[in-house]
């Protein structure tokens, strides 16, 4: 019959305080820290240690003696609290620096910091990993994770403009299934906005300007030009023109053909109806159904 193993509980080596005045314990590690900066850190260390203990023994208080810590839950283990007690301990950042740190630790912060209620934390970890330039579907995964809200916008405005087949398994599973679904929704509703805009040229219905003296030659013009250059930039198969850039591209062309105040009115028409500007619309719409989703799972 083989022997049971019973795990060895041991001091940590990079946060065993000799004036510490708490010991919690986490995995297999056993810390003594100090209860004024846990409680100045975080609320709910705050709320843990205003508890009333002057009628126990102290025998029967957690945290005071090494046989009996305050252990803490599972799901903390002894990596994730060295690296908060790191930032905790050691490190004094300004919200202005810009330091780099490795991706791993700034999450093991920012999940404890969710979990303990440390704004000051949560504050650390999420402007150091805007550093990092993680990859949108990371984004898209830590939002969630972490209720990081102002992060949903610009990962799924990066997320649409991919081709969805460069995208990994593992990147997949960051995005989920739900918000997938979302992405590829939103990525056909552009597709097909993009053919509309470059099959049906923008109607030069304005006055003609008197500046203007073949009026007729300039919608002739116009429509020949927006076909044979916007709608195959728009509709080109390997690299299509970005919307976004839609408006300048048409300012930038050569309008043989078409009078300067035809032109000029024309892009103004462009820019008033906006149909370059679909992402952005798009954007805001699926951001809002994300960010709906993932207050759902709380």
């Amino acid at each position: 019959m083989e022997s049971v193993k019973i795990p060895v509980v041991q001091r940590s080596a990079r946060h065993w305080y000799t004036d510490g005045s708490v010991i919690v314990q986490a995995g297999e590690t056993l810390y003594n820290i100090h209860r004024s900066m846990m409680i100045q850190k975080s609320a709910v260390f705050a709320d843990m240690f205003a508890l009333p203990m002057e009628n126990l023994n102290t025998t029967d208080i957690q945290g005071i003696h090494e046989e009996n810590p305050i252990v803490l839950h599972n799901v903390v283990t002894s990596i994730m609290l060295d690296d908060l007690l790191d930032w905790i301990y050691k490190i004094d950042w300004h919200p202005m620096a810009k330091p780099s740190y490795p991706e791993r630790f700034l999450v093991n912060i920012l999940m404890l910091s969710t979990m303990w209620d440390i704004p000051s934390g949560r504050q650390f970890a999420i402007a150091c990993l805007d550093i990092l330039n993680l990859h949108p579907a990371r984004q898209i995964e830590l939002s969630r994770m972490f209720g990081i809200d102002e992060w949903v916008s610009t990962a799924f405005e990066d997320l649409i403009k991919l081709d969805l087949t460069t995208l990994s398994e593992d990147q997949e599973r960051m995005i989920g299934f739900k918000t997938y679904i979302i992405l590829a929704k939103a990525k056909e509703f552009v597709e097909h906005e993009r053919k509309l805009i470059a099959s049906i040229p923008p109607p030069m219905a304005f006055v003609q300007s008197f500046e203007c003296e073949h009026h007729d030659d300039c919608r002739t013009a116009w429509k020949e030009l927006w076909w044979k250059k916007v709608a195959r930039s728009l509709l080109h198969p390997r690299a299509p023109m970005v919307l976004e850039t839609g408006v300048t591209y048409v300012e930038q062309l050569e309008f043989e053909g078409m009078s300067a105040c035809c032109k000029a009115d024309m892009v103004e028409v462009i820019k008033q109806r906006n149909a370059f500007g679909i992402v952005e619309k798009v954007v805001e719409e699926a951001g809002t159904a994300v960010l709906a989703y993932n207050k759902s799972l709380c």
